[in-house]
């Protein structure tokens, strides 16, 4: 499976380890399965965490899926104002923290993710996250089996 470094606020992040975030959206995302490490910026600026996301939805899609829906119509409606695709969370497990001051000590160069950055399996980074991650034992998964469309593009404030 595909291995990214996906960047995260804090706040994102604390919303999929809590389980009330089950959708990941973006406005460019691949076209497959990924294992995400998440980069989770200011004020925890490192590495914390993994996602597994499945393939990416066209939020286009959506909206014809859910068209007779309008309460699920207009959020999906509001979403494609800022992005495209959306991806469903099937995994999330913590990890501790691998700071950006201590990845590049050891990987020299790195830099934190805009958005996200492939880690093809010869990267440095990915052998020295691969090395260094330790999960802490919290998993959530999520199935999507049943009636998830109070999930479907829904605000979720803090």
């Amino acid at each position: 499976m595909k291995k990214i470094l996906l960047s995260f606020k804090p706040f994102w992040y604390e919303k999929i380890k809590s389980g009330e975030k089950i959708f990941e959206y973006r406005s460019r995302f691949c076209n497959e399965p990924v294992i995400a490490y998440m980069y989770v910026s200011k004020p925890v600026m490192g590495v914390t965490g993994v996602i597994k996301l499945d393939r990416r939805i066209e939020l286009e899609d959506w909206k014809l899926q859910y068209k007779d829906n309008d309460e699920v119509y207009k959020r999906i409606c509001d979403f494609m104002k800022r992005n495209n695709y959306v991806m469903p969370i099937t995994e999330f497990r913590d990890t501790n923290l691998l700071s950006i001051d201590e990845i590049r000590k050891n990987v020299p160069g790195f830099a934190a993710p805009q958005m996200y950055y492939n880690l093809g399996e010869e990267s440095e980074l990915l052998k020295y996250i691969e090395k260094n991650i330790v999960f802490s034992g919290l998993n959530i998964y999520n199935s999507f089996e049943g009636d998830f469309t109070e999930d479907i593009c829904r605000t979720i404030s803090g």
